[in-house]
Parts: structure tokens; C-alpha cells; sequence
């Protein structure tokens, strides 16, 4: 299929192939759904690594990343930093940047050295409304000679939509071994001798 476009439009000869045209397009809409996005990972510092012990919860793997949606890991982990994520929700740019939310997230996770995120805050704020109006109408005049008559009516009204971003918090982890028992052997090393033992003096 071709189409036909004057010379110069579009800054191409007399002709464009409807792959390339659909192709700009595909372009311009991605280009356009990816500024409707603001993430950043800060990570967190401190003197001693905050390590916690996890007592479980729900979790789902996207791209090799768990999400803890609700609760923590049942294991030890280490808090690397939390990532912050806005965006546009709703309408066509709504839908295309939606559609990478959570590949998003877990390329950032793997960026920063975490093996799953963890759930902190998610909410949508209305930043906007928008409205769809229409009306319908009809006019009829009718006349004879001088003078003429005529009656209409009228009535229209609108649609309402908010615009809304989303906004979400997630914290990143990094999964540890868990803790050897007190009093076990440390991994390639031999058990600790224990303490001797003082008889009792006689009395």
C-alpha cells in the first residue's frame, strides 16, 4: 500500500511507504508515552548494612525481579535503596506507559544490584478533567410569499474524565544466606571448641 503525498511533505519525495508512516507514528507515541514518566533510585546509606529477617508475604517474578506486593520476603535480606515512580495513567499515553510499570521497575531493581523489590506506597492523584462534549440540532422554515415561520430545538451535553498519574514507592533488596545457628560451625571452618568447664571446689 503507498500513499500519495504532495511534493515535500513530510520532508520526502512524492511518495511514502505506509509501513514507514505507521513506524514514525509507533516512534513519535513511544517517544511521547516515555516523557510522561519521572523515576529515580536513591539508595540508601548507612554506617552498618540494614539487614532484616522477612516473615513472608505475596510475591509475583517479573523479568527474574520478585515483587513483594504485600508483606516481605520469609528470609534475610539487605535494604539497598528505595526507587520512586510517576506516571501518566490514563488515555493512550496512560495505557503505553502503564504497559511497562513493572519492566520498568525491574530493570531499575537489577541497575542497582537488588534481587526484589518490596512494595512501600502506591496511589493515583487526579491532576486534571477533561470533557467530551456533543449536541445535536435541527432548524425547519418553511415560508410563502413575505412571510415565513420556523421552529428548532437543541440540546447537547458533555462527558467527564479525570486525568490521573500514578504514583508509586517501591524498596529494593538484596536476598542473603540465612544465618548459621549460634554456636554452628562458619562455612569452611571447624566447629568452635566450647568453653571448659571449672569442677567445683570440694567443700
Amino acid at each position: 500500500m503507498w500513499l500519495k503525498t504532495r511534493p515535500g511533505e513530510f520532508g520526502l519525495g512524492t511518495t511514502m511507504k505506509a509501513p514507514h508512516a505507521a513506524i514514525t507514528a509507533g516512534l513519535m507515541l513511544a517517544a511521547c508515552a516515555q516523557s510522561a514518566i519521572a523515576q529515580e533510585f536513591e539508595p540508601y546509606e548507612s554506617r552498618t548494612p540494614q539487614i532484616h529477617d522477612g516473615q513472608g508475604g505475596e510475591r509475583k517474578t517479573v523479568n527474574g525481579v520478585d515483587f513483594w506486593m504485600r508483606g516481605e520476603p520469609p528470609r534475610r535480606y539487605q535494604f539497598l535503596g528505595s526507587i520512586t515512580d510517576e506516571r501518566h495513567k490514563t488515555g493512550l499515553w496512560g495505557l503505553i506507559s502503564m504497559a511497562g510499570f513493572e519492566k520498568d521497575i525491574a530493570k531499575t531493581c537489577k541497575d542497582a544490584g537488588g534481587d526484589a523489590v518490596i512494595l512501600d506506597t502506591m496511589s493515583d492523584e487526579v491532576t486534571a478533567v477533561t470533557t467530551d462534549s456533543f449536541g445535536s440540532g435541527n432548524v425547519t422554515v418553511s415560508g410563502a410569499g413575505n412571510s415565513a415561520s420556523g421552529s428548532g430545538n437543541w440540546f447537547g451535553g458533555g462527558i467527564a474524565s479525570p486525568v490521573k498519574h500514578q504514583h508509586a514507592r517501591f524498596l529494593v533488596i538484596k536476598y542473603l544466606p540465612d544465618a548459621p545457628p549460634a554456636g554452628a560451625a562458619p562455612a569452611g571452618g571447624a566447629a568452635q571448641p566450647a568453653p571448659p568447664v571449672t569442677p567445683a571446689a570440694n567443700p
